[in-house]
């Protein structure tokens, strides 16, 4: 899947980015998705499009370990969820 996000942006600056952004916070989107959606696969269509929308907001993300990217991750992951049900 990783490639296909990666397909979607334009610069290898934001490929590097989104691809160390998948690698660390691939586990909590889903745990947070999989608390909304009580189904794997609705918690995996919430963990694909969650991805897909962080790909437009990569320029709200300064510091990828930073808390506020932890906060930041895991509101759009809410926000997703939220509009799947």
């Amino acid at each position: 899947m990783l490639i296909l996000y990666l397909s979607a942006l334009d610069t290898q600056e934001e490929k590097d980015k989104f691809e160390q952004i998948y690698i660390n916070y691939k586990k909590l989107v889903y745990s947070i998705a999989f608390e909304y959606m009580n189904n794997s696969f609705q918690t995996e269509d919430a963990v694909h499009n969650t991805f897909l929308k962080l790909t437009n907001y990569l320029d709200r993300i300064d510091d990828i370990y930073d808390h506020k990217t932890v906060t930041f991750i895991g509101i759009v992951t809410k926000s997703v969820c939220i509009d799947m049900l």
